[in-house]
């Protein structure tokens, strides 16, 4: 409604994704009120702008808006490490609850691994072994 009314209209856009300066504003700098009408010197407008980013917002419990911002930044690294730390933790746990799985369910994967290899090597010796008798057959067999 204000900028309908030709009121507010500093800045254009919708959202902090296309927001800027009007460029009618832009365009010719008279039209930028830096003074409260106290004569050409005036800047009070100005400073006051160029001191909001600093100055305590009562909306925000007095902080500035550079304050609120690093306030935020920082709860929210804290808040993440934390659950990070947390996560890390029940990583952890789930792992140790996996290893003493693998301990009651009496599997060693180093004995299966050697009960594999003895049963390879007989099973080679078996085959050597028919392969020896077969041709000790065929001698026989032959004469």
């Amino acid at each position: 409604m204000l900028s309908g009314l030709g009121i507010n209209t500093f800045f254009t856009g919708t959202d902090s994704s296309n927001i800027s300066v009007n460029s009618v504003v832009s365009g010719n700098p008279n039209l930028f009120a830096t003074g409260k009408g106290g004569g050409p010197a005036d800047g009070s407008n100005v400073l006051e702008l160029a001191q909001f980013y600093d100055k305590g917002v009562s909306d925000l419990g007095g902080l500035s808006l550079n304050q609120f911002y690093l306030n935020t930044v920082s709860t929210v690294a804290q808040e993440s490490a934390s659950e990070q730390a947390i996560s890390d933790g029940y990583a952890a746990f789930r792992d140790s609850l996996g290893s003493q799985k693998s301990q009651y369910s009496g599997v060693s994967l180093d004995e299966e691994a050697i009960n594999i290899m003895e049963l390879q090597r007989a099973y080679q010796s078996t085959a050597r072994l028919i392969t020896t008798a077969d041709e000790l057959f065929n001698i026989l067999l032959n004469i």
